[in-house]
């Protein structure tokens, strides 16, 4: 099954590898004709809302994403850059708090398997610490998959995966209006 339209520039460059179907020149032009241009932003600036962290990443995403040749982004794509850019700082915190339970898990469970010596009491202890610092690592591991999930949404929304990427589809400007059955009706009902 065929895929997506996608804007001419990319399909350009697939004939240009020498993938692909050979257009003409008058295919391009009418192709190129009906495809609908954004004016594109010089620059993106970021949202308040984010920290400084943020707004460095916004500010590298945003230039690469206007240096891309199809320029479909606009201002209107600046709160999903920003959700992007924060999920994926708060992705990176998640992970180094689950790197560091996951630390304290094992070592705990080492003091476990060395407590021979040690009380019952002392034992338990050891057990309830481990289980606490898994639960740790469980909720930051479920916080890692919220914000990949939110993240993952964002950058596919704004073409920054290779497959979406390849499915852009740059909307037909409508020509014609669809004649309403109705509204003939009542014209030939008026006129006749």
């Amino acid at each position: 099954m065929p895929g997506k339209r996608r804007p001419m520039d990319v399909n350009l460059s697939v004939v240009d590898g020498k993938k692909g179907k050979h257009w003409t020149k008058e295919e391009v032009e009418n192709r190129k004709s009906s495809e609908i241009n954004m004016p594109k932003p010089k620059a993106l600036s970021p949202p308040a809302w984010l920290s400084e962290e943020g707004k460095k990443l916004f500010r590298k995403y945003a230039k690469q994403l206007l240096d891309f040749p199809t320029g479909i982004v606009s201002t209107l794509d600046v709160g999903t850059l920003g959700r992007y850019c924060d999920c994926e700082l708060s992705y990176a915190e998640a992970s180094t708090h689950k790197s560091a339970w996951l630390k304290v898990a094992r070592r705990r469970m080492e003091a476990i398997s060395q407590a021979d010596a040690v009380s019952e009491l002392d034992t338990q202890r050891l057990k309830q610490a481990y289980e606490e610092a898994k639960a740790q690592v469980d909720f930051w591991s479920a916080q890692m998959v919220k914000f990949e999930k939110i993240a993952r949404s964002c950058a596919t929304e704004m073409g920054m995966t290779v497959s979406s990427r390849c499915r852009l589809i740059v909307p037909k400007a409508q020509d014609q209006e669809v004649e309403d059955p109705l509204a003939q009706l009542q014209q030939k009902f008026l006129s006749g």
